[in-house]
């Protein structure tokens, strides 16, 4: 029986062992493939643009004459944390904090592939293909830059909360 008079209700001796039987709560049912990529879609959409950010990267090292084998280490994670918070953004529906972001990565990746075009019908020393390698890595910045931005104004105007407890 409960003690009442505590400054806490205090019930030393549970009174049925239906409190902690397992076996009279039902299973939930088993989601499906769907249930499951839409659980995880923040993560999965993460990881796809860190690695396509991460391949950005490495090809705006690849059109490079001089060797900087520092650069791709040195900027890896900054594209890592752009792809997730990128893909953290989008699965909120916050588009128009991830836009900026969003535009200097395309604008990079449009400069990086004229650079890579140019560099099939060019040998040598070419000036234009390091002034398009400048600005793709100057976009890149940018766009890590812009996307932490979004990612910190959006947590600031509108902050993540736990979902209502489903009673």
């Amino acid at each position: 029986m409960a003690t009442l008079t505590a400054k806490a209700p205090v019930e030393p001796d549970k009174s049925g062992a239906y409190l902690h039987d397992r076996s009279r709560i039902p299973e939930a049912p088993p989601a499906s493939r769907g249930q499951l990529l839409l659980r995880h879609a923040g993560i999965i959409a993460g990881v796809a643009l860190s690695l396509a950010l991460t391949a950005l990267m490495v090809q705006t090292r690849a059109t490079w004459e001089t060797h900087r084998d520092w650069v791709t280490a040195a900027a890896l994670v900054p594209m890592v944390l752009a792809g997730v918070t990128l893909a953290y953004l989008y699965t909120r529906n916050k588009s128009e904090s991830a836009a900026l972001g969003t535009l200097c990565f395309v604008v990079a990746g449009v400069i990086i592939t004229f650079n890579i075009l140019r560099g099939y019908d060019t040998e040598g020393q070419d000036n234009l293909r390091d002034a398009m390698s400048i600005i793709t890595a100057v976009f890149l910045a940018l766009g890590v830059l812009f996307s932490v931005i979004g990612y910190f104004m959006t947590e600031i105007k509108d902050p993540t909360r736990a979902p209502d407890p489903q009673m």
